[in-house]
């Protein structure tokens, strides 16, 4: 299987290439960092993402989105990068998709803040989506852009809402938040 990663040098795209790399998946990574030593990897241009040519010259049978923009508070100081890195990108990966390579299955990694406030926990799926910030409003978006394209020309999508995703290699959240204030503190 040919797999994609969009945003695979970001925390969840390197996970995922890491785990499908090691289960020996024919794997390639696109990234808007600059990599000197992976064979099959893509750069692309933060401020001018054109995926025509990665999907006009290659065949792939996933393409899995992890990139994006994730971070609410950013997503209120700068809404217009917000909405450019979590729609617009998408929208352009699945139009060059569609013309170059329209049986690659799309995966789209989405946020639970599209749900806002829930009107309960845990939180069901089938909850109505009420998006408070302009990443929840933006990531709503983006899974309205995959339907478009499975309902309009037939592409395979699917949206995965993520909920407060920690790790290893993180640097942002509660946790790593703690982190940083503690070794503040144990300075003192």
């Amino acid at each position: 299987m040919r797999i994609l990663i969009i945003g695979s040098k970001g925390f969840i795209g390197s996970h995922c290439y890491k785990y499908f790399s090691e289960k020996e998946y024919n794997v390639s990574g696109c990234d808007v960092v600059i990599d000197y030593t992976e064979k099959k990897y893509f750069l692309i241009v933060a401020s001018n993402s054109d995926f025509h040519t990665i999907f006009e010259k290659n065949s792939f049978d996933v393409c899995i989105n992890c990139s994006g923009a994730a971070n609410v508070s950013d997503s209120i100081k700068n809404p217009r990068r917000d909405f450019f890195l979590n729609t617009v990108n998408v929208f352009s990966i699945l139009y060059a998709s569609r013309e170059y390579n329209p049986t690659c299955k799309f995966l789209n990694i989405s946020s639970a803040a599209v749900y806002g406030r829930p009107i309960g926990l845990p939180i069901v799926e089938s909850f109505k989506l009420n998006p408070i910030s302009p990443y929840g409003i933006h990531k709503k978006i983006s899974e309205e852009i995959c339907s478009e394209f499975y309902n309009q020309f037939n592409i395979n999508t699917c949206s995965i809402r993520i909920f407060s995703a920690f790790g290893p290699g993180l640097k942002k959240q509660l946790f790593w938040d703690i982190y940083k204030k503690s070794k503040k503190f144990s300075k003192k």
